[in-house]
């Protein structure tokens, strides 16, 4: 099989058409109305957590495949990871499936709101702490430099996917639910264009998200939903947690490439789902759905654009 049709099948297909699945089953459940926000959703658990757990087994599937452990269950618990990184592969999977269960069992929107915050801090914060600190760090010369720049990066990474987190949100929640997931993706999309130069197998696990953002963009398209508070959108126990993968990704690309991109346009993807949120603010007066959308996809592409001209071109040595 052809190297590129096998990386496509295993690592975009598999994660999309689990999520397509999942993100159906979620779209399938109540959101709630303005104004009955301590009103409990009825039937969404059995749908909330299968839709879920799909898109986790997507995800992990694509991962344990790539790496030939996905039909050796034997050794699932003896793989050990080479980078803190790839821990990723587990931890965003499990935050699908914790923030799923969130929504089951405490089915009134007003209390998902008030929990989900301090839940996205924590699932946040850990996944950066541990994707970013390497054990051999402390053994380093210039350990508390290192440890200073670290931390430093964790707290900005930190602020900025909950930022992010929060403007998907209320994209969601002002009526442009339908291309929401469309925003994220584009986010991924200028993280898969910048890691590609340099690491392969962390270019292939943003792969996999973006596989698994595509799945649930087709079924939002599909789908109208205007939840009426925070995390109360029936994609946020999958979106939210992609969301912290996608910055964390990014976050880690500076460690592996010889020529790091400037801090501007490093910041300019971190922080995209927001800025694109600041210009809907403007067009949302207007009503207009295609209006908004366009702008959405007009600043994803140029920012896109500008990555793939700035950076150098992609020679494959995988």
């Amino acid at each position: 099989m052809n190297f590129e049709i096998q990386v496509f099948l295993q690592r975009i297909a598999i994660p999309a058409v689990a999520s397509l699945a999942g993100g159906w089953l979620l779209l399938s459940t109540e959101a709630g109305t303005e104004n009955h926000e301590d009103e409990p959703l009825q039937g969404i658990f059995f749908k909330t957590l299968l839709g879920t757990i799909l898109c986790g087994i997507g995800l992990l599937a694509s991962d344990l495949l790539q790496r030939g452990l996905l039909f050796k269950p034997e050794e699932w618990l003896s793989w050990k990871a080479s980078y803190q990184w790839q821990w990723m592969a587990v931890l965003i999977p499990s935050s699908f499936v914790v923030l799923g269960l969130l929504r089951s069992v405490l089915p009134i929107p007003k209390s998902i709101a008030n929990i989900a915050w301090p839940m996205l801090a924590i699932l946040t914060a850990c996944t950066l702490i541990v994707s970013l600190m390497e054990p051999d760090m402390l053994n380093a010369e210039k350990w508390k430099e290192e440890l200073k720049s670290l931390l430093w990066c964790i707290a900005v990474g930190t602020v900025a996917i909950l930022l992010n987190i929060a403007t998907l949100d209320n994209l969601a929640r002002s009526g442009a639910a339908r291309w929401t997931p469309l925003v994220l993706l584009g986010q991924l999309g200028c993280v898969a264009a910048i890691i590609l130069q340099s690491y392969a197998s962390l270019g292939e696990w943003t792969l996999a998200c973006i596989g698994s953002t595509v799945g649930l963009s087709v079924g939002s398209l599909i789908t109208r939903s205007q939840p009426p508070t925070f995390a109360g959108w029936q994609l946020s126990p999958v979106v939210f947690p992609l969301t912290i993968a996608s910055g964390t990704s990014l976050l880690l690309s500076p460690y592996f490439q010889s020529h790091p991109l400037s801090h501007w346009l490093q910041g300019s993807v971190l922080f995209l789902p927001t800025a694109v949120w600041l210009v809907d603010i403007v067009f949302a007066r207007y009503g207009n759905a295609w209006v908004r959308a366009s702008c959405a996809a007009v600043i994803c592409g140029v920012l896109l654009a500008t990555i793939l001209l700035i950076t150098k071109p992609f020679q494959s040595e995988w």
